[in-house]
């Protein structure tokens, strides 16, 4: 459950550095920046694969 909880809070946080690098969220140093843009989109495709595990019905409940 806390795995699942983290993995959300991953997500958001990944669009949120996402929309920043693309200029769509202003008022930051992220903003506007490649990079930044990079990261965050990195960061939601591991999180969502991460969820991917989790929720499967294969997986196992620790």
């Amino acid at each position: 459950m806390l795995r699942l909880v983290i993995s959300d809070v991953f997500i958001v946080l990944g669009a949120i550095w996402f929309l920043q690098g693309i200029g769509t969220l202003g008022g930051s140093f992220m903003s506007h920046n490649f990079v930044w843009a990079l990261i965050g989109a990195v960061l939601v495709l591991v999180a969502a694969q991460m969820q991917r595990r989790l929720v499967s019905p294969g997986a196992r409940s620790k």
